[in-house]
């Protein structure tokens, strides 16, 4: 018997019992109902073709969606889904996909980012010292209750976390009970990293 592909069917398997309309390919089995060996054994090799290919194809980055979602309902405040979504160049029914995601493409949020800027206010982005530390602020902002309750949630990176706001991230696992061992996981941290803020937070200066 010869081999078969995806696209060749066996010319003379026994089809009588098979209720398909066409037979012995990927698409009778996928379009026509065909359950024929030869159908089932070329729709398998299709797929694993396809996941293959998928598999070659590079990872588009993504990043934690609660912190855009949070930009997305202040530009909503006041504005109608059509405004935002067409300043966006996205349909409203993509504004509301997003709201409910639970990561976003990196080009997504940079473009959220962007209109949030224009629209609302500048985003507060943590100046950092050259080892990576967000850099004190001498008119530093209070800390954002919401993205506080974002990041306790693991929905915001650490990295993009104000002074203030890991402070107050830290002081709110602190009072959920949570170990440092439990923190440094939520966070995505080291457990040193909560030990440090916790000290910050139990500070004089900070109560």
């Amino acid at each position: 018997m010869a081999n078969t592909t995806a696209d060749q069917a066996v010319p003379d398997a026994n089809r009588s019992t098979c209720p398909g309309k066409k037979h012995g390919t990927a698409g009778a089995y996928t379009w026509h109902g065909c359950r024929c060996p030869d159908a089932r054994s070329a729709y398998a090799r299709s797929r694993r073709e396809r996941r293959r290919a998928q598999g070659m194809r590079p990872a588009v980055p993504t990043v934690p969606a609660g912190r855009y979602a949070h930009m997305l309902r202040e530009l909503l405040d006041g504005r109608t889904y059509r405004d935002v979504a067409d300043r966006l160049g996205w349909a409203p029914s993509t504004l509301s996909r997003l709201l409910k995601a639970r990561r976003v493409q990196r080009d997504t949020a940079d473009r959220i980012t962007q209109l949030h800027r224009l629209l609302v206010k500048p985003v507060a982005e943590p100046a950092t010292s050259r080892r990576g530390r967000p850099a004190r602020d001498l008119a530093e902002r209070p800390a954002d209750p919401v993205l506080v309750q974002l990041a306790v949630g693991g929905e915001v990176p650490w990295e993009e976390l104000a002074v203030q706001d890991r402070q107050a991230v830290v002081a709110e696992l602190m009072r959920l009970g949570l170990s440092i061992r439990d923190s440094a996981a939520r966070l995505r941290v080291t457990g040193r990293t909560v030990c440090r803020w916790r000290a910050r937070s139990l500070s004089p200066q900070n109560s």
